[in-house]
C-alpha cells in the first residue's frame, strides 16, 4: 500500500483504535470501546452504548488494511500500520 492510499483511509477514529491496539491488551471491540471512553470521557451515553459496536467495525476496517493483525487472541498493529500512524504524525 502506498503512501498517497494510506493518507486516504486515515481518519481520526482509524488512528484512535491503532493507538489504542497499541497500547495492548485489546481483544475486541469491547476492549476498544473502553479504552476510547476512558481516553475521551464524558461521552455522551448514546455514544458510549454504540462504541463497542463502531469499534468491533473499525477493528475489522483496520484489519482488512492490514494495520493490525491477532496475535496470541489480542489485535496487534503491524509494521504497515505503524507506517500509518507515522505518516499521520506527519501530516498533523
Amino acid at each position: 500500500m502506498d503512501d498517497a492510499t494510506i493518507r486516504r483511509y486515515l481518519s481520526a477514529s482509524r488512528l484512535t483504535v491503532l493507538d489504542i491496539v497499541d497500547a495492548g491488551g485489546a481483544r475486541n471491540g469491547d476492549d476498544v470501546a473502553s479504552a476510547w471512553i476512558h481516553r475521551r470521557a464524558p461521552i455522551a451515553p448514546t455514544h458510549a452504548r454504540r462504541l463497542p459496536r463502531v469499534s468491533g467495525q473499525l477493528l475489522w476496517q483496520l484489519a482488512n488494511l492490514q494495520w493490525i493483525e491477532r496475535v496470541d487472541g489480542e489485535w496487534a498493529v503491524t509494521a504497515l500500520g505503524r507506517h500509518a500512524r507515522g505518516l499521520a504524525a506527519v501530516l498533523s
